[in-house]
């Protein structure tokens, strides 16, 4: 198992794990590509290199030569980042994979001098919610969206 930060060249393979991962709960939710084409789980290829191009950083989880999981990160100024996009694909999920895709994620902004980091998930997703409240994250608010059918909720983590 490796985590690397991906290239350009595999923003193919990222946008197929994102699809792949996020399947199940766009089925669930009743949510199409069409309609919602901003959501996670219709990730693009050019949406991948557009966030390479304006500065994120992406990682990817390789088992065995094999993309399974990714997690990207952004700057909000000089101290906070932004986590966003974790995926693992349901077969490589219950192995710590998601833990360590963010771990790796964190150590890449405390790289870049971030002392906070926040994240965004779907505001009913109680079991992701304690995910991420397991690892340190906190919640600090709610958000609406117009751009999906259901609202978000702000998490975050001091990291020091």
């Amino acid at each position: 198992m490796e985590i690397r930060e991906i290239r350009t060249d595999e923003a193919t393979r990222v946008s197929e794990v994102m699809r792949e991962a996020f399947a199940a709960v766009a089925e669930r939710l009743n949510m199409t590509e069409a309609e919602y084409p901003r959501y996670a789980g219709f990730e693009r290829v050019e949406g991948v290199e557009n966030a390479l191009a304006r500065g994120a950083r992406v990682f990817g989880l390789f088992h065995e030569d094999v993309m399974v999981g990714t997690v990207r990160c952004w700057m909000h100024g000089e101290s906070v980042g932004e986590i966003g996009r974790l995926a693992v694909l349901p077969a490589y999920r219950g192995r710590g994979y998601g833990e360590m895709l963010v771990a790796r994620v964190e150590d890449a902004l405390r790289e870049r001098g971030v002392t906070c980091a926040v994240l965004k998930l779907v505001q009913h997703f109680t079991r992701l919610e304690a995910f991420y409240a397991g690892l340190g994250y906190k919640v600090y608010g709610d958000e609406e969206y117009d751009f999906l059918p259901f609202n978000g909720r702000k998490m975050r983590k001091e990291l020091v």
